[in-house]
């Protein structure tokens, strides 16, 4: 058995344009990862399903596509994510993901 994640990163397009991200989308993609990819104007978002071993999605992007300032510091205003583990709370968030309009929330319904 493995520990499944489930996530969503939003990347800003000026920033990170579809031909930048191809290899590392493909790469991911073709392991069927992604849920689906919404493209905007403001947002580019990917959203990866629950995957054993999910979290190299995140982990492959930051390390070799997040964009950095001459002292390596991450830019984090371009990009924003978070991930989620089996145990409620494994919660991971990288970057500014509010600025692309993703937040976590958990609550309970009753219907």
């Amino acid at each position: 058995m493995g520990y499944a994640y489930y996530g969503v990163l939003a990347v800003d397009p000026e920033k990170y344009s579809k031909k930048d991200l191809k290899p590392w989308f493909d790469k991911w993609n073709d392991l069927d990862y992604f849920d689906d990819v919404i493209s905007e104007e403001t947002r580019t978002v990917f959203i990866v399903n629950w995957a054993k071993g999910g979290f190299e999605v995140f982990e492959e992007f930051v390390a070799g596509y997040a964009n950095r300032d001459e002292d390596e510091y991450l830019i984090s205003e371009d990009f924003g994510y978070i991930l989620l583990g089996e145990s409620d709370d494994d919660v991971e968030t990288v970057g500014e993901p509010w600025e692309f309009d993703i937040n976590l929330t958990r609550g309970i319904e009753v219907y």
